[in-house]
Parts: C-alpha cells; structure tokens; sequence
C-alpha cells in the first residue's frame, strides 16, 4: 500500500513538472522581434522581379520555437510567389534570442516582419522598417 502511494506520488508530481515546462504561445511586435535577432541572412532579390513592380511590400507572419529558430514562416501579402519565396528562404535561417518568461519558462513567440521592395537603376532591394525610416 505503502508502494502504491508513493508511486501514485511520484508519478503526480512528474505529471506537474512536466505541465509547469510547457512553453507559453505569445505574439509581440515586429520591433521587439527585430530587436531580438541574432543571425539575419539577407534574401537574394530573384531576376524576375527586376521587371515589376518597382515598388511594394512583403509581410510574414514567423513562429518561433524555444530555441529561438524559425520553426514557420506564412506569407501574408507579396507582389509576387519569387519575392515570397526569395524572402521565406532567408528568414527561414534566422536566429533569435529565445524568448522566456521572468522564471525561465520557455516562449513559442510569434510575430510580423515587413519587408518594403524597391527596384532602383535595375537593382533589387529589400529593406526593413528601419531602413525607410518606420
């Protein structure tokens, strides 16, 4: 009897530990997820979009996991599928600082990032909002 309650006690308070770690979703603002970035790799501006539109924007919405790498990456407006791809490739290798809560638990953070497209003397460019001055 003894046994089984110790075993019944065991099990609950591993059954707790294990729910207390269970990271937290949050979304935050594109700022603080910029700010937050460790390892950025520029995206190559694909050919073909050199002969469209000379200017637009691209939004994803990014998932991160509790190590701070992109675990998704949703495109939510794009002037076109190379642009979309071109982008989702190189945000896809970004780092960032993981998230966690004031007692160390871990964050699945979530966010925007905005990217304004500008075609200058034949020349792709992707810049942030810091870039145009937002």
């Amino acid at each position: 009897m003894v046994r089984a309650a110790f075993l019944f006690l065991l099990l609950f308070a591993i059954g707790r530990a294990s729910v207390a770690q269970q990271p937290i979703k949050a979304t935050t603002s594109e700022r603080i997820l910029r700010a937050s970035l460790l390892q950025m790799v520029r995206p190559d501006f694909p050919a073909d979009a050199i002969q469209g539109p000379k200017i637009g924007v691209c939004v994803l919405e990014i998932s991160l996991g509790t190590d701070g790498r992109v675990a998704a990456v949703k495109v939510l407006e794009s002037p076109s599928a190379s642009i979309s791809n071109a982008i989702s490739a190189a945000v896809s290798q970004w780092r960032f600082q993981p998230f966690r809560m004031k007692g160390g638990q871990p964050i699945l953070m979530s966010g925007k990032l905005t990217f304004y497209i500008q075609v200058k003397n034949g020349k792709g460019l992707f810049l942030d909002p810091a870039d145009v001055g937002y």
